[in-house]
């Protein structure tokens, strides 16, 4: 998670720097990190406090990220949420995919999810959830490997061979003992 948002602190030629930044530091909070302080944003992003607190009262006031009052921590803003929302409502794809969806999670009685191929990751942008008590765990706008999910193995398998050579080219992590590592 670190090394991929501090390489994106490095603007690429044409970019605004600042936005580059502040989308690097955005791309910090996670499932798993939830609340971060500033120097520990500095540290990851290898860039000055003093950077790092004006890229977050900016955010801020926007309500991009919001700050805990006792620990002056930061973590995602709701701002994002209605940014997420409105893109959703923009795709046509889950307006398109929607009843059919419901109609086949309805028939199987299973969870059926919507997802697309974003950089070299699954990304899950809609989801008929099962009542089933045993079922696969996601979440719209959540992301998973390609090579150890059912939807990322259905992408994988009709994608160019040029994609899926630059896909595979890097190691495939093992999750656990059952997972798929071999292109």
């Amino acid at each position: 998670m670190c090394n991929k948002a501090a390489q994106k602190s490095n603007s690429p030629q044409g970019t605004v720097q600042t936005v580059s930044k502040a989308l690097a530091l955005l791309e910090l909070f996670t499932t798993d990190v939830e609340w971060l302080g500033v120097r520990e944003i500095g540290r990851i992003l290898d860039i000055n406090s003093a950077t790092v607190h004006n890229l977050l009262r900016t955010l801020a006031s926007s309500g991009f990220v919001e700050q805990h009052p006792e620990t002056r921590k930061y973590r995602l803003g709701l701002a994002l949420v209605r940014l997420a929302g409105t893109k959703l409502a923009q795709l046509d794809l889950v307006k398109v995919c929607s009843p059919h969806m419901k109609a086949l999670m309805e028939k199987t009685g299973e969870t059926v999810t919507l997802s697309v191929l974003h950089g070299s990751e699954l990304l899950y942008l809609a989801k008929n959830e099962s009542t089933e008590p045993m079922r696969v765990a996601s979440r719209v706008g959540g992301s998973a490997p390609l090579h150890c999910s059912a939807n990322g193995k259905a992408l994988l398998a009709f994608i160019e061979e040029a994609q899926l050579s630059q896909l595979l080219s890097q190691p495939l992590k093992r999750f656990t003992s059952e997972t798929i590592v071999d292109s």
